[in-house]
């Protein structure tokens, strides 16, 4: 059982680096003795940790107070494999550390061992809490682990990690999790080295990358180490835990290492060049370039690990590769073709042709397309050329474990020689975003940097020339040397003519000739006579030929067709004077216009509104008629006047249209007649806050409305107004 019960308080000390001797080859006084009576401390408290029973030994890492963070202590100031020539050169010293570091893998291997014995052993589920919850094992401390101790017990890494991760599922969700980080790790490192940002977005000057001039020593070799580092722990990692390649996969980590390898590392090692021959240190060169190939080495590695392990996915445990595997691997290789440097160098390493001819053969249904552009690309842009020629110290190969140097344009043997229209158009590049440099400067420019634009403009904006450009006058025009002229045009004459013999039925000027008009009776291209008289160079006055105008002005054709009209009778022969005093406003009338006295060509028509008034007047006329007697004689003859003037009062007061007015009101009562009693009560009457004129006093309602209406004016809009003019003026 594991309780603080357990606990056996012990004096909490903590690992420290070694101390470094002098320039004079000597240590501190007292410097070596204080470490070493320390470390006698540090390696007994390790000793008595293991010599612990189990639920002893567990108690004491799990509720022990700094007992598990001075185990820990060792694997943040420990020496990696790769930095172990740094460890100081004294007996004393190193046996001391090997010695410790014996002491504090026992350790973790016991850590590691869930069953020690019948007796001795933790379950499942409380062993994987145990190493998570209380940090014993994280995925940092599985990093140091690999570099520390992984060159000597690769095995027993192996074995821990894979234990480990078997025994807690979440740190496999916990490496997913970091590798965010690590990429933006290669990405922070990356814009140091680059004009501008890789996720596209504007960055400031003064966040781009720093001048070779501005960097130092220190600075340089910090980002070597950084680089060494980051890409040792990864590939030794993923070596013994080969699940990792898989999640580095899933992110499409290796597009990352391609960039930071082609971005950063090729541009390191010219700076770390440049940086020693200008202080004279070349130890310090030859160290760096030594760590620097290193790390090259570690991240080509790196990535043929993570691609590696789409190939890994095989259909159902069988030898064939499935689809997804196969599009994934292409589709890694095709975003990393723009990486030139890197893929030159992998292939060097990894052949990627053996990679894409054993993926051809075990995945039937692979693209052949994309397979295609992939095979051609990588055998037309990544072949080695045989031109070129690398000079310099590091001049190894990738095969057998080794490196191969950073081929860069300056370091070429035979140069690029460009003229003419491509070199015409170099300048026009450079002087878009430059305007104000003379062709002549920037010529040499382009002469000293193997005709690369972008490095000229880099180097002008860095104020970075060297000095047999920084001497020379920027504004300087194109003057051609009278040698290269000569040099020229002799190197033409030297040369052996060599004919040159058209195929049949080709012009041999124009061979390639294509065009719509190709044969016609004007192609000086296939005939050697043609009709000059029906060419015509200008604007043409051919008297045969009128003008638009001409045509519509010409009215010849009248007396052509007037003898005709008039033996039909069509035209009459009119006086042709104007009389001003004629009215012509109905001439052109469609409908004819009665003379005075004549009558209209339609009767006039009665509205039909009027007609059934009118009917209805006579309806009631007649009805009447027949009751009254006959009797009434003198009576019934007032009575037909009275009717004929009421007939014309109703026939004058006929409406087309009804009054507006009245309809609303007809139709309010309505709507009034519906409502109940208590409805109509509800009805908010108008509140009159106007009121009476001054001085003759306000009735009582006016009063309450008004009150009212101060009470309830904040919940509307535009009040307060003074209130808050002064609230703003006096702030």
């Amino acid at each position: 059982a594991l309780s603080s019960y357990f606990i056996t308080p012990r004096s909490p000390i903590q690992f420290t680096a070694p101390p470094k001797k002098s320039k004079q080859g000597q240590f501190l006084l007292g410097a070596k003795e204080d470490w070493l009576c320390k470390m006698v401390i540090y390696k007994s408290n390790l000793e008595w940790l293991l010599s612990l029973p189990h639920h002893r030994f567990w108690s004491q890492v799990v509720y022990g107070n700094d007992t598990w963070d001075a185990v820990i202590s060792f694997l943040q100031e420990g020496y990696p494999f790769y930095c172990l020539d740094n460890l100081t050169e004294d007996e004393d010293i190193q046996e001391t550390y090997y010695i410790i570091m014996n002491l504090v893998f026992k350790i973790f291997a016991r850590i590691s061992t869930q069953k020690e014995s019948k007796e001795n052993w933790i379950g499942d589920k409380k062993y994987g809490s145990l190493l998570y919850n209380y940090t014993i094992l994280s995925v940092p401390i599985f990093l140091d682990l690999c570099v520390i101790f992984g060159v000597f017990n690769a095995e027993e890494v192996k074995r821990i990690i894979v234990n480990s991760f078997e025994a807690q599922p979440l740190y496999k969700e916990d490496f997913n999790n970091s590798i965010q980080h690590i990429k933006s790790i290669f990405h922070s490192i990356e814009e140091q080295f680059s004009n501008s940002s890789s996720s596209g977005l504007v960055s400031k000057l003064s966040d781009r990358k720093l001048p070779i001039k501005d960097m130092t020593i220190p600075h340089v070799q910090d980002i070597v180490f950084y680089s060494l580092d980051i890409s040792v722990t990864l590939s030794t990692f993923v070596e013994y835990y080969q699940e990792a390649a898989g999640i580095l996969h899933s992110h499409r980590f290796e597009v990352n290492v391609a960039s930071f390898y082609d971005n950063v590392i090729t541009d390191l090692s010219r700076r770390i060049q440049i940086i020693c021959d200008k202080e004279g240190n070349m130890d310090t060169y030859f160290t760096l370039m030594f760590k620097l190939n290193q790390a090259r080495y570690f991240l080509i590695q790196l990535f043929h690990q993570c691609i590696q392990s789409t190939l890994n996915d095989r259909n159902d445990g069988g030898d064939l590769i499935s689809k997804d595997s196969a599009d994934g691997y292409l589709d890694i290789l095709a975003d990393c073709l723009i990486y030139k440097t890197f893929m030159r160098d992998y292939q060097n390493k990894f052949p990627v042709k053996s990679d894409l001819e054993m993926l051809w053969k075990k995945c039937p249904e692979l693209d052949n397309v994309k397979y295609n552009f992939l095979l051609e690309s990588i055998l037309v842009c990544l072949s080695p050329k045989k031109e070129s020629k690398v000079e310099g110290p590091a001049t190894s190969n990738l095969i057998n474990n080794q490196v191969l140097p950073i081929t860069s344009p300056s370091s070429s043997a035979s140069k690029i020689e460009v003229q003419g229209i491509e070199l015409e158009s170099l300048v026009t590049e450079v002087k878009d975003i430059l305007p104000h440099l003379g062709d002549g400067f920037v010529k040499k420019c382009l002469q000293f940097y193997n005709y690369s634009s972008s490095s000229v403009i880099n180097a002008i904006l860095e104020n970075n020339l060297p000095d047999c450009l920084s001497s020379i006058s920027q504004s300087l025009p194109n003057i051609p040397s009278e040698n290269h002229i000569v040099a020229e045009s002799s190197s033409k004459l030297n040369q052996d003519p060599v004919p040159f013999i058209p195929p049949e039925n080709v012009n041999p000027y124009f061979p390639e000739r294509v065009n719509v008009f190709d044969n016609d009776e004007f192609d000086i291209m296939t005939r050697d006579h043609m009709d000059t008289n029906r060419i015509f160079k200008g604007k043409r006055n051919d008297p045969k030929q009128k003008d638009l105008k001409d045509v519509i002005d010409d009215k010849s054709f009248r007396d052509q067709l007037r003898n005709k009209f008039s033996l039909l009778g069509l035209i009459e022969e009119t006086d042709n004077t104007y009389d001003d005093e004629y009215d012509d406003t109905y001439d052109d009338s469609e409908f004819p216009v009665p003379e005075a006295g004549e009558q209209p060509f339609q009767k006039f028509v009665t509205p039909r509104v009027l007609e059934q008034a009118q009917k209805k007047v006579n309806a009631k006329s007649s009805a009447q008629n027949e009751e009254s007697p006959e009797e009434y004689g003198g009576a019934e003859d007032d009575y037909e006047e009275e009717e004929e003037e009421t007939t014309l009062v109703r026939s004058r007061n006929v409406l087309f249209v009804e009054n507006p007015e009245q309809v609303r009101a007809r139709f309010e009562d309505q709507r009034m007649k519906k409502l109940k009693p208590w409805q109509r009560e509800q009805q908010q009457p108008s509140r009159n806050v106007v009121g009476n004129p001054k001085g003759q006093g306000q009735d009582k309602d006016t009063q309450f409305n008004r009150n009212k209406k101060n009470v309830h004016k904040s919940h509307q809009a535009n009040h307060s107004r003074k209130k808050a003019a002064l609230h703003k003026r006096f702030q």
